[in-house]
C-alpha cells in the first residue's frame, strides 16, 4: 500500500510512503530540507507503522508558542534578507564599489508608511519611482491614489515571488498606508514614539504572518492560534522550556535590530585604547609602511618564487592567476595610503 500525503505550509511538497504487512518499506519526501528529510527517512525504513507513529512527538503547540513562532520568523526573514545585502555590499567594497544600504532598522519605523521607506529600500524606492510617480503619485484624487497604492505595494510583494499570499501581503500593508494616509496619522503624531513604534511592530508582525504562511489557510490557522480560537493550552512546559533557554537568542535579535548596536559601536570604537591598556595588550596599528605589507603578501600560500600573485576573474565561472610585480604593488599601497590622509 503507498500512502500519498500533500503537507501544507512547510518545505515539502509531497511525502509518499509505502506500507507492507504494516512495515514501512520506502519514505520519499519531494522538497524541504534534503539531508534532514533523508536521515528520517532511512530511520522510518524497516519500522512498524504503530511504533512510528508511538515515537511521534505529542503536539505542544500552544498560544504562546504560536506568538514566539511568528515573533521569531519575522526576525529570521529580516535577518535573512538584510544579511545577504550586508554580505553584497560588503563584498561590493571590497571591489572599489559603494551599493545602498537596502534595510535601516525597519522595526524602529514609527508608521507603516515610515516601515517601507526602511525595509527593502531600493526595490521600495524603484517601484515608486516607476510605478507610483510615473502613473501620477498622489494626484487625480482619492480612489486614484487608493489604486496606486495597491498596485505599488502588491508589486513589492510579487517581487518575493509570484504566490497568493505576497499579493495579500501587499493588500494588507496598502490597507495600513491608506489608514495611516486619512485617518490614523492624526492620532499618531500626537502618541509616543515608543507607543508608535510597538503599533507599527505588531502590524509588521502579523504582515509576515501572511508572508510566511506558506498558504491564506495556514495564515489563518496560526492567526487564530494567536487568539485561542484553535482550541490550544495557552502554555505548556515545552514553550517554557524553549524561552528559559533560550530567552537571551530573542532578547538579542530585537537589540541587533535597532540603531542600538550602532550607539554601542562608537563607544567602544571610542573607548578602545583605554581598554587595551586596562587589559594590558599593546594598541593595535591599522596601517603599516608598504615594504611591510608587501613582505605579509609574499607570505600568502598563492605566491610562487617570491612574486604575489591574485585571483582575477575573467568570465562567471572563470579565474585565472595573475603574476604581478614588486614595484606595481608598491606604487598602489603607497597611493591607498595616501589616500587615507
Amino acid at each position: 500500500m503507498t500512502i500519498t500525503y500533500r503537507p501544507k505550509g512547510v518545505c515539502s511538497r509531497l511525502m509518499r510512503v509505502e506500507v507492507e504487512d504494516g512495515i514501512i518499506r520506502q519514505v520519499e519526501v519531494q522538497g524541504g530540507c534534503s539531508g534532514n528529510l533523508q536521515g528520517i527517512s532511512r530511520l522510518l525504513v524497516g519500522m512498524p507503522v504503530q511504533q512510528a507513529i508511538e515515537q511521534l512527538p505529542d503536539a505542544s503547540q500552544t498560544v504562546l508558542s504560536t506568538w514566539v513562532l511568528i515573533i521569531v520568523s519575522t526576525f529570521s526573514l529580516y535577518y535573512t534578507l538584510t544579511g545577504y545585502c550586508d554580505m553584497a555590499r560588503g563584498l561590493a567594497n571590497l571591489l572599489g564599489m559603494d551599493f545602498p544600504e537596502n534595510f535601516h532598522y525597519p522595526f524602529q519605523s514609527r508608521t507603516v508608511s515610515d516601515f517601507f521607506n526602511r525595509f527593502n529600500i531600493t526595490v521600495t524606492k524603484f517601484i515608486n519611482r516607476y510605478v507610483y510617480i510615473f502613473l501620477g503619485a498622489d494626484t487625480n484624487g482619492v480612489l486614484s491614489t487608493i489604486v496606486k497604492t495597491l498596485l505599488t505595494t502588491m508589486l513589492m510583494g510579487v517581487w518575493f515571488g509570484l504566490r497568493l499570499n505576497y499579493l495579500v501581503w501587499g493588500v494588507y500593508f496598502a490597507a495600513f498606508i491608506l489608514l495611516e494616509r486619512y485617518f490614523l496619522m492624526r492620532f499618531l503624531v500626537r502618541m509616543p514614539p515608543i507607543v508608535d513604534r510597538i503599533y507599527t511592530f505588531v502590524v509588521v508582525m502579523f504582515s509576515f504572518t501572511i508572508f510566511s504562511g506558506g498558504t491564506l489557510r495556514m495564515t489563518g490557522y496560526y492567526i487564530r492560534s494567536m487568539f485561542g480560537l484553535n482550541g490550544l493550552p495557552f502554555w505548556n512546559s515545552d514553550i517554557y522550556y524553549i524561552l528559559t533557554t533560550n530567552y537571551l537568542v530573542i532578547l538579542l535579535s530585537f537589540f541587533f535590530a535597532t540603531s542600538l548596536t550602532g550607539l554601542l559601536g562608537k563607544t567602544v570604537r571610542s573607548r578602545w585604547p583605554k581598554l587595551l591598556d586596562a587589559l594590558g595588550l599593546p594598541a593595535l596599528a591599522w596601517s603599516a609602511p608598504a615594504d611591510e605589507m608587501l613582505a605579509a603578501m609574499k607570505r600568502d600560500k598563492k605566491a610562487r618564487g617570491g612574486i604575489v600573485r591574485f585571483v582575477l576573474p575573467r568570465d562567471v565561472g572563470d579565474w585565472e592567476l595573475v603574476d604581478v610585480e614588486d614595484d606595481v604593488i608598491l606604487e598602489h599601497l603607497a597611493a591607498w595610503q595616501g589616500s587615507k590622509g
